[in-house]
């Protein structure tokens, strides 16, 4: 993240948030910090080239750091196996 973000004179956090809105996901970031919110919206107006995605896209290791069985309640349209594209 670091290395991406210094190419495009960003922080890691506006490439996270500019990488979460590229792929249509819902990004939301939290701060009380005034310099941090106003470097946060600093994110949504990045622009990700398709080499700075992939190369994002590359760190995937594949971990979770919620389980998600708390989505999936009796009676509720969600299991862990759809939630996670059937990684557990």
């Amino acid at each position: 993240m670091r290395a991406i973000a210094a190419e495009l004179s960003a922080t890691p956090a506006q490439v996270l948030i500019a990488w979460a809105l590229e792929r249509g996901t819902c990004a939301i970031p939290k701060s009380t910090n005034p310099g941090r919110i106003a470097e946060n919206l600093g994110g949504a107006a990045l622009e990700l080239d398709a080499a700075s995605m992939a190369r994002r896209d590359a760190l995937d290791r594949g971990l979770r750091y919620v389980h998600g069985a708390f989505w999936a309640k009796e009676g509720s349209p969600y299991t862990v196996e759809t939630l996670w594209d059937g990684d557990v």
